[in-house]
């Protein structure tokens, strides 16, 4: 889906930079081409997408760097938010190297009937959706590796002991938080109590 992957890629972008990648350098468009991009972006609420894709990521690296003070994520947001129209000016040039003047008129006419715009209401909603089911998996697969690689014993064994203590004392850092903010107090539960899986537990 066009929309779903070009916020998906601009996320990355904001967070990764890869030198060395060959990428198609994007030309001026003139003022006709320029102004026909901007109205179909306006149309598929790229710039909404955009925003939702980092507010849907955020929390997912909140828990990968605990860290990392929650102020500064929440900077990030709300610089990302100021700075949306520069964003959304940068790709006016990415879709005029790309689509002729009469293929964006074509794409105009298609997000501007119903089921266009549906599909532009849908979109960042699925987005959101798409990048939580991403990261389940994301955790379910890791998981499962972690679990391969303690069965096979040696550095690979030591290696996953050490990841999965680290999944833990975050998931533990989460909930406790979670707790202390519901009843102003921290838990005195320790590890392998109250359903709180021990790292030895979940690694063999």
């Amino acid at each position: 889906m066009l929309l779903r992957s070009l916020a998906t890629v601009i996320l990355l972008g904001l967070v990764v930079v890869k030198p060395g990648i060959a990428q198609r350098s994007p030309v001026p468009a003139d003022s006709t081409k320029a102004a026909t991009v901007r109205r179909l972006m306006e149309l598929t609420k790229t710039g909404e997408a955009i925003v939702r894709g980092m507010e849907a990521a955020v929390p997912a690296q909140r828990r990968a760097y605990p860290d990392v003070p929650d102020e500064v994520w929440d900077a990030f947001l709300a610089r990302a938010r100021q700075k949306l129209p520069q964003i959304v000016d940068s790709l006016v040039p990415v879709y005029a190297t790309r689509f002729s003047q009469a293929e964006l008129n074509e794409l105009i006419k298609f997000f501007s009937s119903p089921v266009g715009r549906h599909l532009s209401d849908a979109q960042p909603e699925m987005l959101r959706e798409s990048l939580e089911i991403g990261g389940r998996w994301g955790e379910i697969i890791g998981r499962e590796i972690r679990d391969s690689l303690a069965r096979a014993g040696g550095p690979s064994a030591e290696f996953a002991l050490q990841s999965q203590m680290k999944s833990d004392l975050r998931n533990l850092i989460t909930a406790e938080e979670a707790f202390f903010a519901d009843s102003v107090k921290y838990t005195t539960v320790r590890s392998g109590e109250a359903g709180w899986p021990s790292t030895t537990s979940t690694a063999c």
